[in-house]
């Protein structure tokens, strides 16, 4: 059995710091928890399940688009796929212009 203690990193007796334990999710998972509340599935059972903090939960759902009546806006991975990728295309011509220095790096 094992024990779900935040890990430390001990400086000394009085002060710690804590370790950052961040975890990374990919577009995908999120899309695919996003779905499961949408579809009905509580946002608490979602993170006991999923072990995510419910306010990193309520972030994700509250960044999803939305039609002009709150109701999530219905379209396909297929769609939201190539959406990703073209933004990813777009951020390597951003870097690769970055590189040769004909964009600010404000971008």
């Amino acid at each position: 059995m094992s024990c779900k203690f935040p890990r430390f990193i001990f400086r000394d007796i009085l002060t710690y710091k804590e370790e950052d334990i961040t975890m990374k999710y990919s577009n995908e998972e999120k899309l695919s928890i996003i779905t499961r509340y949408q579809q009905g599935e509580s946002a608490i059972a979602l993170s006991n399940e999923l072990a995510i903090p419910r306010s990193t939960l309520y972030r994700w759902f509250n960044s999803f688009p939305t039609d002009s009546s709150g109701k999530p806006l219905k379209f396909s991975y297929q769609e939201y796929a190539l959406l990703q990728r073209k933004v990813e295309k777009l951020q390597n011509i951003i870097t690769i212009l970055k590189s040769v220095g004909r964009i600010s790096s404000q971008f």
